[in-house]
């Protein structure tokens, strides 16, 4: 029965370490990734701009 709530216990802490690992990961990915707005001013576009203006016979909200 200890050797169950030591097995649980180590499990819980690494799922819990995991997730803010994730976290963490997704936050610093977040801030080095430029954002839209600077991207519009330095007359970037993202790609999914570029293809609905190369498809537009389809229409680009028509999907």
């Amino acid at each position: 029965m200890v050797v169950l709530r030591c097995w649980l216990l180590v499990v819980g802490c690494w799922l819990i370490v995991e997730a803010l690992y994730v976290l963490i990961l997704q936050h610093l990915a977040f801030l080095s990734s430029p954002s839209p707005i600077s991207d519009l001013r330095s007359g970037r576009r993202p790609p999914e701009i570029l293809r609905c203006a190369q498809d537009d016979r389809m229409g680009c909200h028509g999907r």
